[in-house]
């Protein structure tokens, strides 16, 4: 992980903090990661099973903790299914939150 600021002493709890983006915490959460291609691994240690349609790994896989041009087609596909959700989530709050201030809305609107 990149280190990108540092943030002056404020002597509040927020000194503690580390701020990441969404996708740091997805990673460190364990919802998102990439790993090595297993099509193209070979090593007798690492594969446990291979069949046609499969391929089982041990825990001696290689799993990737940065997200970069080069790595990010090895990640899981949660990242598009968080984001869908979050949209839709934020679609429905919006929505809910209009349709509660109604009234307020029409009386806004009738003041001008």
């Amino acid at each position: 992980m990149d280190i990108v600021g540092v943030l002056d002493q404020s002597n509040t709890p927020d000194d503690d903090a580390v701020l990441v983006d969404i996708k740091t915490t997805w990673i460190i959460m364990g919802l998102g990661h990439g790993h090595q291609d297993l099509a193209k691994v070979y090593d007798p240690t690492l594969v446990l099973e291979r069949s046609d349609s499969s391929v089982t790994a041990g825990a001696k896989l290689f799993m990737y903790n940065n997200i970069r041009g080069d790595n990010l087609e090895s990640f899981n596909s949660v990242f598009v299914i968080v984001g869908l959700a979050v949209i839709l989530i934020f679609g429905l709050v919006m929505a809910l939150s209009l349709r509660l201030r109604k009234d307020e809305l029409y009386t806004m609107f009738t003041i001008g």
